[in-house]
């Protein structure tokens, strides 16, 4: 099962491995790289030093629990099992991340989900300059596409279907609204 966003300044790709057993691996990778060119432009540092900046590496997630606020001991316990990468390359535009995380039930998908959100944001705001990101205040919670669906499991099967409800209040999501006015001044 895997799951396009395009959102402009940036392209989700999730993928499920999920075992006859119902465990699996969750791999959600953000590709933010038009992002940098936006960050370079409205951060006013020195650009030439800028470029020199560049990231490959996996970690643990487990040794950035602590970075990350407002997790709950539930999330920290759930961050633990999972990996990161970065790949940062500022002189080539190139920013994108991958995190990978273990599921035993294919009920934790849900909690990671929300998971990856909180991080991804931590990840933005701690290596894009609060100017690149248009102003998304920190007070706004990150919104996921996932939150619009219903993810059902069966034996064997996953089902993604439209919650048509939280369809219904796409206009009232601030974190999207901030999204959108980001985009527009990029």
């Amino acid at each position: 099962c895997s799951n396009l966003l395009l959102a402009g300044c940036f392209e989700t790709t999730k993928e499920i491995n999920l075992n006859e057993d119902g465990s699996g691996t969750l791999s959600n990778t953000n590709d933010m790289s038009a992002l940098v060119g936006l960050a370079k432009q409205m951060s006013g540092k020195d650009t030439a030093k800028m470029n020199d900046e560049a990231i490959d590496t996996t970690m643990a997630l487990s040794s950035q629990v602590d970075s990350i606020k407002g997790l709950t001991s539930g999330e920290k316990e759930l961050m633990k099992r999972g990996t990161m990468h970065v790949n940062m390359n500022l002189k080539d535009d190139k920013f994108i991340t991958t995190m990978k995380f273990p599921f035993i039930t294919p009920a934790e998908i849900k909690a990671y989900n929300l998971l990856t959100g909180k991080v991804m944001a931590q990840a933005m705001k701690d290596e894009l300059t609060k100017d690149a990101m248009g102003g998304i205040e920190d007070s706004t919670a990150p919104g996921s596409i996932d939150d619009y669906f219903i993810l059902d499991f069966s034996k064997g099967l996953l089902v993604k279907t439209l919650n048509k409800e939280k369809y219904a209040g796409l206009a009232n999501d601030e974190y999207l609204k901030s999204m959108k006015e980001s985009a527009a001044m990029g």
